[in-house]
């Protein structure tokens, strides 16, 4: 999308620490899609250490913008991605 002038900046930002981590510790991170409503984008995050142990759980919201600011309305300009992201948010991945 951004080859085509559309960005997805990050609207709001959510954490939250189940355990601490280290450099030297392998994370495994797991992104699905929360919630699609064709202009806001929530992605939920899943952080968890080797042994499978959940360490983190994140959020982000993000709208679609095109290369003047303006809000891209995704089933309009862009019905086959916003095919997709409503698919992800129905099915939770």
């Amino acid at each position: 999308l951004e080859k085509l002038g559309v960005v997805s900046p990050v609207t709001a930002i959510n954490c939250k620490y189940k355990m601490s981590t280290t450099f030297p510790d392998n994370v495994f991170i797991s992104v699905s899609v929360a919630e699609f409503k064709g202009v806001r984008l929530k992605l939920r995050y899943v952080m968890e250490n080797a042994a499978g142990t959940c360490v983190c759980e994140g959020a982000s919201e993000h709208c679609f913008l095109d290369k003047n600011g303006k809000i891209v309305k995704m089933h309009k300009e862009y019905p086959e991605f916003y095919h997709i992201l409503t698919s992800l948010a129905e099915s939770g991945q």
